[in-house]
């Protein structure tokens, strides 16, 4: 779900890093990151202020919790992705641009891109490296583009207009996977024309070599999709549509499948974000009064969940590390800001305990996005 909140040239080294890569989008939604063979060591995070006008880059060392912020400054609406040793930070609505840092190097981007055009905000939501290009998901338009990861030149675009819901405009692009050499996409495919109302999304898989579709699926409504590191699969989480249970599914490209694993119908609640490590998972609900945040731990064999707290800020998403953590960016938020703690709050993901307990990491700005390296 995509919340309207206030609107309060160089080549970069690359890296062997692991195949599987995510990205995260709209609706504080989840921003992921790679890792690196040699094991995940830092944190990059994006990062804004109470009323989302300014932002800044920040980091944490996963050894010892040392936070050095305020080493760039970036929109308040921003969001950041590592892929294939890159850090990719997007800065959106409005701001409509796409920087690529080396990792540990802030002082300026490698290279920065403006993906702005003549017909207002693009927005990007999401980035990945795939097949040697960059795919941009960008949330008010219906293709994405691909750029040159090098010059940042515009080289192609995917069409996603068979996707275009009744208002004729965006297919709400807000969250992005890559398996190997596919990208998958949530598409939450929301009537603008008739109050922002679900009109059925859709998982999308693209074929990186030719940038071309070559699937999809129907899947509830707002749809979003999340890694599962190390499996073949992709989780994804959609609100009830039709017909369709809300809750987490289990999309499995090779059997042509999506199925439901965890059934959120009747909660009071839809899945915001998900960090999954091995067969357990920890994600965040947002209640559908809005009024807060719940965190869950999940068994995404068994099918079970559990909430294990309830909370008033603005849970915008949840990174998983290859150390098994679930990091949650927790922003003032709107219900009780007075009393809201911003800062990261983190989980080990198997054992469903939190390690910052009642008192979240903290920075000098909220977390926005987190992705590791």
């Amino acid at each position: 779900m995509t919340l309207l909140l206030p609107l309060w040239l160089a080549c970069v080294p690359r890296a062997d890093l692991d195949d599987t890569a995510s990205s995260g989008g709209a609706d504080g939604g989840g921003t992921d990151g790679g890792s690196t063979g040699g094991g995940q060591r830092t944190a990059v995070l994006t990062t804004a202020s109470m009323d989302f006008a300014t932002g800044s880059l920040a980091t944490v060392a996963l050894d010892g919790r040392a936070v050095d912020d305020g080493l760039a400054t970036v929109a308040g609406d921003a969001t950041v992705f590592v892929d294939q040793g890159r850090v990719l930070q997007l800065n959106r609505y409005g701001s409509d641009s796409l920087r690529i840092y080396e990792p540990g190097a802030w002082t300026a981007p490698a290279l920065e891109v403006s993906v702005a055009d003549a017909d207002g905000t693009t927005n990007p939501t999401a980035a990945a490296v795939c097949d040697g290009r960059i795919f941009l998901a960008l949330y008010e338009r219906q293709h994405l583009l691909v750029l040159d990861p090098d010059s940042g030149a515009i080289t192609g675009t995917v069409d996603l207009s068979a996707f275009a819901d009744a208002d004729g405009r965006s297919v709400e692009t807000g969250s992005m996977v890559r398996l190997g050499e596919r990208l998958y996409l949530g598409l939450e495919r929301l009537d603008r024309d008739a109050g922002w109302i679900d009109a059925g999304g859709r998982v999308v898989e693209v074929d990186c070599a030719t940038e071309q579709v070559t699937a999809w699926w129907e899947a509830g409504g707002n749809t979003r999709v999340f890694p599962w590191p190390g499996q073949e699969q992709v989780l994804v989480g959609a609100r009830a549509f039709g017909d369709q249970a809300g809750g987490l599914y289990v999309l499995d490209p090779a059997a042509g499948t999506l199925e439901l694993r965890i059934d959120l119908s009747g909660s009071g609640a839809t899945l915001a974000s998900l960090g999954a490590a091995g067969d357990r998972a920890v994600f965040t609900t947002l209640a559908d009064d809005l009024s807060g945040y719940g965190v869950h731990c999940g068994d995404l064999q068994a099918g079970s969940q559990q909430q294990v707290e309830q909370r008033p800020e603005y849970l915008q998403g949840v990174a998983a590390n290859d150390r098994g953590e679930a990091w949650i960016s927790a922003h003032w938020g709107w219900t009780d800001p007075d009393t809201a703690r911003p800062g990261v709050l983190i989980y080990d993901i198997g054992t469903c305990t939190s390690t910052t307990g009642d008192s979240p990491l903290s920075l000098s700005l909220a977390p926005t996005s987190i992705a590791f390296y």
